[in-house]
């Protein structure tokens, strides 16, 4: 069984910091599994509160609008 999983780096969009941030994606589930904070100059591979666990409301299945699904 091969493993789907794929290592995302993005930019946190909660403040105006601009702090990096590493996803770890399901790419046959289309899902984000986990986050943390990625090497950067900004947060040193930390992440705040927001960015560590505001990624989940992107799996939530009773969103009232549809979420973009690639770029």
């Amino acid at each position: 069984m091969q493993t789907t999983y794929e290592k995302v780096v993005s930019v946190c969009s909660y403040c105006g910091s601009g702090c990096q941030i590493e996803f770890t994606v399901d790419k046959k589930a289309n899902r984000i599994i986990s986050a943390k904070g990625a090497p950067g100059r900004t947060n040193e591979g930390r992440l705040c509160l927001k960015g560590f666990y505001g990624w989940d409301y992107l799996n939530d299945p009773q969103l009232l609008t549809r979420r973009i699904t690639s770029p």
